[in-house]
């Protein structure tokens, strides 16, 4: 008889487990706000895509930005000659935030954050080498034509954008490639 009152016992905590679950599934769901969502709002959807662009050196640099997981985060390559970075920018609604990290084929490890400051979309980022030595800039994306996009490196000192780019270059978009 012991058996039974106490498998019963536990039948019916399970089962307030299982109505409980039930309830909390048939909820309306909350749309959580996406990276997409943000990047739409903000006016700076057109940044995704490939891009390139030729230095001065006459060095080609390939950038893209794809979406992926349902708009919640977009996929960022860079290419240079034999270098190349590979990353993911994602918003986290814990804290309002965009991030961005990335690892290049030498093995350095950028952090950042995106942020709209005027006309451009501008990412903080601090790069760490193997050996631990840190690097911080900034990096402006604005739009300066309907395919092309300017992009400018800024020096960062003392937790401060530099208010004038040490360099700038031009990005051409490149039409999708058939599969």
């Amino acid at each position: 008889m012991n058996e039974r009152s106490v498998s019963l016992g536990c039948m019916g905590k399970t089962g307030v487990v299982l109505w409980a679950l039930l309830a909390v599934c048939s909820a309306p769901a909350v749309a959580q706000q996406s990276l997409g969502d943000i990047v739409t709002e903000m006016g700076f959807g057109w940044m995704a895509g490939r891009w390139t662009a030729t230095t001065d050196n006459g060095d080609q640099i390939q950038l893209t930005y794809r979406w992926t997981a349902e708009k919640h985060a977009i996929v960022m390559d860079f290419k240079m000659g034999n270098v190349s970075s590979h990353g993911m920018i994602y918003y986290s609604p814990l804290d309002e935030q965009v991030y961005q990290i990335s690892i290049d084929s030498a093995g350095n490890i950028t952090k950042g954050t995106w942020a709209i400051v005027g006309e451009r979309a501008l990412s903080k980022t601090e790069r760490t080498d193997a050996y631990g030595e840190k690097r911080s800039m900034a990096v402006g994306h604005s739009k300066v034509g309907a395919d092309a996009m300017k992009v400018e490196l800024f020096g960062i000192e003392y937790g401060q954008v530099a208010e004038t780019p040490s360099f700038a270059l031009e990005f051409k978009r490149q039409k999708k490639q058939a599969r």
